[in-house]
């Protein structure tokens, strides 16, 4: 259900998912961040993993530009 993303202003795309920068997870809009299984990520075992990576994002423990890439 993305109906609170949807209120929030979150463009959801054809495939029902959330629209979001692929390399952190980020929305349009700013610090709105999606994660599990509302990202892209073909396994969940993958998707468990992002959480961690936008939290060390946020806190500046990690540069944009790894995240999307980092495994």
């Amino acid at each position: 259900d993305v109906s609170l993303l949807e209120g929030a202003g979150v463009v959801i795309a054809d495939d029902g998912r959330p629209d979001y920068n692929p390399d952190t997870y980020e929305t349009a809009i700013p610090n709105l961040f999606v994660a599990g299984h509302l990202t892209r990520q073909l396994h969940m075992k993958n998707a468990i993993g992002v959480p961690p990576q936008i939290v060390d994002l946020i806190a500046g423990r990690l540069e944009e530009s790894r995240i999307g890439g980092a495994k």
